[in-house]
């Protein structure tokens, strides 16, 4: 953590979140909130600049307009960018290309007549944005567990954000040919064309791997926004043919629409399989085995994605009509039945005129939905998926940390505990990240999993005992490892608490920093306040045995960071200061908001050195240019051999960090 000492501290905002023990007459400050720390302004600075790195300035002005006014329309976004028509549909193309900004289809509730408006919604991906901190690392993990073609698959989809499988092969085959063009003599003889059915057995272990997948389409509608518990209003029941009904089944219609892409973003079409050659794949099951599958291709990605179409509301799913108005009854004079009542039911649609009891409804899906899901191969658009290479930095990072503390054979079996849970969840369809704990593998799976997924420790020396490993594990209080089932019979199985072992991971990262910024004595008050809760000031200097000044400035340089909190609970109504208990407490959840506020302050302090860096030896690349391209001898290099070597040397040193920074972030951004 010494690149984080040069970061600027940051005063977070209180937390209006009272939490769980806290009395409803005291006042909390410091708290680093439970708000997201991608909205940060310093995420914000962060992803703007990168995104002007990558794209220039007119998406840096569209993307800015998202991340500061949030989701709009197209006419929203046009006035808040300030931008021409032509160049703000041309960028937002281009950002949705690259996954930066996603599309949502806003279908707002019919009216009386069934009419409906529909319209196309953006909204920018802060974290989709901050992605290129960590690419390097992501392409270094696709080499060492898949090779060079998929390393090289992966790369073409980060470059380019979205392409079908022949645009992939097509890039790839250009380039080879462009290589073996440029080469001479045995060296183009030693760099073949790659052919297209190794390309595509490549996408194929990606994808089997979870780490490419389906693009969404482009006419889902918004995600649900999650309330926070403490703010949620108890509502009573609904009624049937209420708003809140119809509200309900929308929103159920919703969940249906994202529950049918997630079912689907990592299955194989089945000519995609039938063709492909029979590669073995990293668990060792063969691709030509993988069942039929279908997906979301460019029906919403392509065809649906241009950028603001109108849209009918014949071309809409049958939306959820309103509940019809409760007029007055007339009664007939000459048959003595009952009128119809105000709102007929032959002027709404046929889905509401016998409207089902509440609770036994069932919305209609999206149309367009089911038909991409049985889209041929090549219309479908892959991209790389970043929630599961967060995941694969989690687990390795989680595994070095056990290793670490309890050997390299404890670390090697919890690695293999995550592998069997993500090959589990796989063959089950379900997310990554699916549960706070892994399903119960036995000894024999974990065994398995060991010896597939650590190859390298099974082969320096003995292999790892992992019956012996797990029940030592199991044994210790303070192990994330649990054990279930009974010893005798031989059917005992092991879990792993992985929101506990994070938890430690990420509490030994605070630990660090809260020693190199505080010193050893606000690494005490921390454990304390941590083990006791809440004390007062006085309590705090007497349990540290430190002086009662010294304890304060501590105190209030980590309030002013963010890593502990001040709670003030006063004995009277006036709130006087005499009368008032001022506690202060320490929480895990904030101080890591905190310490991720951190991490993207250093983050952009590091990109724009390196970048001040690159701009002061501008003439130093422009000459390194020429000799690539032929255009100048090997001499100017030797005249200027010590400039290149210092500039050599400070950019390794800022992009190691900046990878270091980008590995943090996945650690801590992970919820």
């Amino acid at each position: 953590c010494a690149w984080l000492s040069h970061a600027r501290t940051h005063a977070v905002a209180p937390s209006p979140v009272r939490p769980p023990g806290q009395p409803s007459g005291g006042r909390e400050r410091g708290m680093a909130g439970l708000h997201d720390p991608c909205s940060h302004p310093a995420a914000t600075r962060l992803a703007l600049k990168l995104v002007e790195e990558q794209f220039g300035e007119t998406c840096r002005t569209v993307a800015r307009a998202l991340l500061y006014h949030g989701t709009q329309s197209l006419g929203d976004l046009r006035r808040s960018a300030g931008l021409p028509l032509p160049h703000l549909k041309a960028a937002l193309l281009v950002l949705m290309q690259h996954n930066c900004v996603a599309s949502w289809l806003h279908a707002e509730p019919p009216n009386l007549r069934g009419e409906s408006r529909v319209e196309q919604l953006y909204e920018a991906l802060p974290r989709a944005m901050l992605h290129g901190l960590h690419a390097p690392r992501y392409l270094i993990h696709v080499k060492d567990s898949l090779g060079a073609t998929a390393e090289a698959v992966a790369l073409k989809l980060l470059q380019h954000g979205r392409l079908r499988l022949d645009q992939v092969v097509a890039a790839l085959q250009s380039e080879d040919a462009a290589a073996a063009s440029q080469g001479q003599g045995e060296e183009a003889q030693t760099t073949p064309q790659r052919p297209a059915l190794e390309i595509q057995a490549a996408l194929l272990r990606l994808v089997r791997s979870r780490l490419v997948e389906r693009a969404p389409v482009c006419h889902l509608p918004p995600p649900r926004r999650e309330v926070h518990p403490n703010a949620r209003k108890k509502k009573p029941a609904t009624k049937p043919g209420s708003e809140e009904e119809a509200e309900q089944l929308r929103a159920r219609a919703q969940d249906q629409a994202h529950a049918a892409y997630h079912a689907v973003r990592f299955k194989i079409p089945t000519d995609l399989v039938e063709t492909a050659v029979p590669a073995r794949a990293p668990d060792g099951a063969s691709l030509a085995h993988e069942p039929a599958r279908g997906g979301l291709g460019t029906s919403g990605a392509q065809a649906d994605g241009s950028v603001g179409g109108k849209r009918t509301a014949d071309s809409m799913p049958p939306a959820c009509p309103p509940p019809p108005k409760r007029g007055r009854r007339r009664v007939k004079a000459d048959s003595g039945q009952s009128a119809p009542s105000a709102t007929p039911a032959a002027s709404l649609p046929a889905s509401s005129a016998a409207a089902p009891p509440a609770g036994h409804s069932t919305p209609q899906p999206l149309p367009g939905v089911e038909e991409a899901a049985n889209l041929p191969a090549a219309n479908i658009l892959w991209r790389v998926s970043l929630e599961e290479f967060n995941l694969r930095l989690r687990n390795e990072a989680i595994a070095d940390h056990m290793g670490s503390r309890h050997g390299p054979a404890a670390g090697a079996v919890v690695a293999g505990m995550l592998a069997a849970h993500a090959a589990r969840l796989r063959e089950a369809g379900a997310p990554a990240a699916d549960g706070e704990r892994t399903v119960l593998l036995s000894e024999a799976e974990v065994a398995r999993a060991v010896a597939v997924h650590e190859p390298d420790m099974a082969g320096a020396g003995p292999a790892p005992d992992v019956p012996g490993t797990l029940s030592s594990l199991a044994a210790e209080w303070a192990s994330p490892v649990v054990a279930a089932g009974d010893p005798p019979a031989g059917a005992r199985q092991y879990s792993l608490d992985i929101a506990g072992a994070l938890g430690a991971l990420r509490q030994g990262h605070l630990e660090v920093l809260l020693h190199d910024r505080f010193g050893p004595e606000g690494l005490r008050i921390w454990r304390l306040l941590r083990a006791c809760r809440q004390l007062e000031q006085k309590q705090v200097a007497d349990f540290c045995m430190m002086d009662a000044k010294d304890a304060k400035v501590k105190l209030h340089a980590m309030l002013k960071a963010g890593y502990i909190a001040l709670q003030d609970v006063p004995r009277t109504a006036d709130r006087a200061p005499s009368r008032t208990f001022y506690l202060w407490r320490a929480d895990v959840r904030a101080a890591c908001a905190a310490f991720t506020i951190e991490l993207f302050l250093a983050a952009g302090n590091l990109h724009a050195r390196l970048a001040h860096e690159l701009s002061q030896r501008a003439e130093l690349l422009r000459v390194l240019d020429l000799v690539n391209a032929g255009l100048a001898g090997p001499g100017a290099l030797a005249e200027r051999a010590s400039d290149f070597s210092r500039i050599k040397r400070v950019t390794t040193l800022l992009e190691a960090g900046l990878l270091d920074v980008g590995a943090s972030l996945a650690l801590f951004l992970g919820d």
